[in-house]
C-alpha cells in the first residue's frame, strides 16, 4: 500500500474514531442542579481515557429545551481530567476558588430542582451521555449528585448519589460516592435481646476474601470472621451474640476489618441496643430535696445488679400530687455494678462535694428537681412506661431524727431488699455532713442489735392519772425523763389524742443531759383546757456519736367529768 493511500485512508477514518472514542471516555460526573445563591449551576464532565478530547461544538440538552453548543478555542479537556460546563463562569471560579481554565462557558438552560434530563452530545448529534435526575435524591439545597461508577451507564439512576463530602460537592476532585477497587460497606440487618445481624456489602470492583468484623459493645468486643468470600454487589451476613452484662440502651458500633479498605466513612455503622432495665434492679436509695443553699436537689441510685446499667433515654419523674408533673428524659449515662450515681438538678453538687468521682455525676443543668419538701413522687421507668423504681415520700419520713431544722439533710434508705414505698424504710441521713452521696447511707449503718446499743430511757407521768381542774389538787402532772449514760440528747415530746392528732408539744428538740422534768397542765398549745380522758406520749431522743435514736410511748389519763 502506498504511502498516500495511507495517509487517505486515515484521515477517511479518523473523524468516526475519536467519535467512538469520546462516546465511551467522556462521562457526566457531576451535577449541581440545586445550588445556593450566589452560586450558579453546574456540570461536570471527566475525561476518564488517556488521550485528549476537543469537545468544541458539542451540545448540552437540558429537558425539552433547544440545544446550548459549547464554545470553539479552549475547549480541550486533557486525559484524566475534569471540565465544568456552567453560564456563569468568572462567578462560579471566584466562588469556588478553582482555576479559570477548568471552566468552560455554556448557557446551559435553568436545572430543575424537582428533576429533569442532561444530555451530551458530539457535532454529529451522537449521544455520549445523558442522565435523568430527580429531586429527592439530594436532602437540600447546595449538595451536588455525583457518579457512583464512571463505567456503568450515566441513565441508570442507582449509578447516582448525593454528595457524602464535607463541603457538599466535590468539584473538580474525585466523587465522594465513587466506586472503588476495594471497598466493603456495612449496614445494620435485625437487632434483638441476644443477637445483632450486619450486612456486610462489597461495593468494591474487586472481590473481599475472608471478610471479618468487629462489634464493640460498652467494654465488650465481640469478633466475625468468615472464610466465604464477597464478590462485588454481593454481600454476606455477620452475626454477633450479645453479652449479658449490661442493662439499657446502648450504642453500639460493628465496624469492618478489611485492612485494603479505600473507604472508611461506610464500613463503620451504629447499632442501638436496648434491654428494659428491670424493676429494683437500679433502687432510688437517697433523696436530698431541701438543699442548703450552696448545694441543689439530688438523688442517689443504687445498681443492685452485676451488669452495668445505662440510663439513655430513661425518664425521671416527679410531681407533688401526682407523677409526671414534672418529666426529665436522662441522656447518656452509666451506672457500674453493685455500685452508686448521682442524678443533680445542676454542678453546684460537685462544688460542694469535690471528692466524689464525677463520672459517677449526671448533672440535668436545671435549677431544681422540682422535689417537693412536704411530699412527692419520684419514679425512674424505662422511658415506655415500664417501671425501674419508684416511691412516694413524705417529709415527715425525716421525724426519726429530733432537731429544729433539716435543711441539708438527705432522706436515705434504710434495706436495699425492702420496699421503696415503705415509710419504715426511710430516715432522715445521721451523718455528720447531712447526707451521705455514692457511699453507704447512714441509715443501713444503724446496728439495730441490743449490743450495740445499750442506752436507755425511762419517762413517767406523776400524778397519773391527774385533774386539772383547779382545786389545787393534783392540777398538774410531771413528765420525767432519765438516760441511762452522760450523752446530751435532743429530746422531742408531742401528746396524741385518741384519734392520733397531736394536742400538745411538751418538749421540741430540748436538750436533755441525764434527766428532765417537764410539768403538764392538762391544756392544749393554744391554752385550752383538754377533756378528761387517756392520752398517748411519744418520746423521742436522738444522739450523734455513735448516733442513736430511741422512741418510748406511755399514757397520761386526765380525771374529770366530761363536759
Amino acid at each position: 500500500m502506498t504511502s498516500l493511500r495511507r495517509a487517505f485512508l486515515l484521515l477517511f477514518f479518523l473523524p468516526a474514531c475519536t467519535i467512538l472514542h469520546a462516546q465511551s471516555r467522556l462521562v457526566i460526573n457531576e451535577v449541581m442542579f440545586a445550588p445556593v445563591s450566589p452560586e450558579p449551576e453546574w456540570i461536570e464532565l471527566w475525561n476518564i481515557s488517556q488521550d485528549t478530547l476537543d469537545i468544541s461544538g458539542w451540545s448540552v440538552v437540558v429537558g425539552h429545551y433547544n440545544p446550548r453548543f459549547i464554545p470553539k478555542g479552549s475547549s480541550r479537556v486533557a486525559p484524566d481530567s475534569m471540565m465544568i460546563l456552567t453560564s456563569k463562569d468568572s462567578l462560579l471560579a471566584a466562588i469556588r476558588r478553582i482555576p479559570r481554565n477548568k471552566i468552560i462557558y455554556v448557557p446551559i438552560n435553568q436545572l430543575s430542582n424537582s428533576g429533569s434530563s442532561i444530555s451530551l452530545r458530539d457535532t454529529s448529534g451522537n449521544l455520549i451521555d445523558s442522565l435523568t435526575y430527580d429531586g429527592s435524591w439530594i436532602s437540600k439545597s447546595g449538595i451536588s449528585i455525583e457518579r457512583i461508577d464512571e463505567r456503568a451507564s450515566g441513565s441508570d439512576a442507582a449509578n447516582w448519589k448525593a454528595c457524602e463530602d464535607t463541603s457538599r460537592t466535590t468539584i473538580l476532585r474525585p466523587n465522594s460516592v465513587r466506586r472503588l477497587e476495594h471497598d466493603l460497606a456495612l449496614s445494620t440487618l435485625v437487632v434483638t435481646d441476644s443477637s445483632v445481624q450486619i450486612e456486610i456489602i462489597n461495593r468494591g470492583r474487586d472481590t473481599a476474601f475472608a471478610p471479618s468484623a468487629k462489634l464493640l459493645v460498652g467494654v465488650d468486643t465481640i469478633a466475625w470472621v468468615s472464610m466465604q468470600p464477597i464478590a462485588p454487589n454481593d454481600s454476606i451476613v455477620a452475626f454477633f451474640s450479645l453479652p449479658n452484662d449490661f442493662y439499657g440502651t446502648f450504642d453500639a458500633l460493628a465496624h469492618s476489618c478489611d485492612p485494603t479498605d479505600e473507604r472508611h466513612s461506610n464500613d463503620t455503622v451504629h447499632v442501638p441496643l436496648h434491654r428494659s432495665i428491670p424493676q429494683d434492679s437500679l433502687l432510688i436509695n437517697e433523696i436530698m430535696f431541701d438543699p442548703s443553699d450552696s448545694d441543689c436537689q439530688w438523688i442517689e441510685l443504687f445498681n443492685t445488679t452485676s451488669r452495668i446499667i445505662s440510663l439513655d433515654s430513661t425518664r425521671l419523674l416527679t410531681g407533688s400530687s401526682r407523677p409526671a408533673i414534672y418529666s426529665f428524659v436522662l441522656p447518656s449515662f452509666q451506672v457500674k455494678p453493685n455500685n452508686y450515681a448521682i442524678i443533680a438538678a445542676n454542678d453546684s453538687f460537685v462544688h460542694v462535694h469535690p471528692g466524689l468521682d464525677r463520672s459517677a455525676t449526671l448533672s440535668l443543668g436545671r435549677s431544681s428537681l422540682d422535689l417537693g419538701k412536704d411530699s412527692c413522687y419520684v419514679v425512674l421507668d424505662n422511658g415506655d412506661g415500664s417501671m425501674i423504681d419508684s416511691l412516694h415520700y413524705y417529709g415527715s419520713w425525716q421525724q426519726s431524727l429530733v432537731r429544729n431544722n433539716f435543711t441539708g439533710i438527705s432522706l436515705e434508705r434504710k434495706q436495699v431488699d425492702k420496699r421503696s414505698n415503705d415509710a419504715t424504710n426511710w430516715q432522715a441521713s445521721h451523718a455528720d455532713s447531712g447526707s451521705t452521696p455514692l457511699a453507704e447511707n447512714s441509715a443501713s449503718t444503724l446496728a439495730p442489735s441490743p449490743d450495740t446499743i445499750t442506752t436507755t430511757f425511762n419517762a413517767h407521768f406523776s400524778p397519773n392519772p391527774f385533774s386539772p381542774d383547779g382545786d389545787g389538787f393534783e392540777d398538774e402532772s410531771i413528765l420525767t425523763i432519765q438516760t441511762t449514760d452522760n450523752d446530751e440528747w435532743a429530746l422531742r415530746a408531742r401528746l396524741f389524742d385518741d384519734r392520733g392528732r397531736v394536742v400538745r408539744t411538751l418538749a421540741d428538740v430540748s436538750s436533755l443531759y441525764r434527766s428532765m422534768a417537764i410539768p403538764f397542765d392538762g391544756r392544749r398549745d393554744n391554752g385550752q383546757l383538754l377533756n378528761p380522758g387517756l392520752y398517748t406520749a411519744l418520746i423521742e431522743v436522738t444522739a450523734h456519736n455513735p448516733t442513736r435514736s430511741l422512741k418510748q410511748a406511755i399514757g397520761i389519763a386526765i380525771a374529770g367529768k366530761r363536759k
